[in-house]
């Protein structure tokens, strides 16, 4: 079982909900459910963004040949 949110009206287990509800469906109905677009799909889980470890030196740019007057 799962929890998912309607996208617009609907009729489950023979009740009307909304937009905005959320109704515990099994796999089958929620795939059922996002193919007709009444839900929306599942959100992609993002791993959190890793950044490199400082090591001090400065990163070369272009400008860095010219010499200043």
């Amino acid at each position: 079982m799962q929890k998912v949110t309607l996208n617009g009206p609907h009729t489950h287990q023979g009740k009307p909900v909304t937009a905005g509800d959320t109704i515990d469906v099994s796999d089958e109905e929620a795939k059922w459910l996002e193919r007709r677009g009444r839900i929306a799909p599942p959100a992609v889980s993002h791993s959190p963004i890793v950044t490199a470890p400082q090591t001090g030196k400065k990163a070369k740019s272009e400008n860095d040949d010219h010499v200043a007057d």
